[in-house]
């Protein structure tokens, strides 16, 4: 009988596992994809920043999961 299988995308812990990609929330809708890329960049390298003002949030992009994890625990 195999193993029982984890759901993708989750880790055994139960957590999500790592990424680059980071998911802002709650933003208003004057704010733009450089602001952000700006704001962003001073945690690392960002790739891409892709906002949906009408739904007041954004993702985004870094170039390296290190950076995105030193982003979201700064901000």
């Amino acid at each position: 009988m195999p193993p029982p299988s984890t759901r993708p995308g989750k880790a055994e812990d139960g957590e999500a596992p790592p990424s680059n990609n980071l998911w802002v929330g709650n933003l208003s809708t004057d704010v733009t994809d450089p602001e952000l890329a700006s704001l962003f960049g001073w945690h690392g390298a960002v790739d891409n920043v892709t906002s949906y003002p009408s739904r007041s949030y954004a993702f985004v992009f870094f170039k390296r999961l290190d950076d995105a994890r030193k982003a979201k625990d700064a901000l």
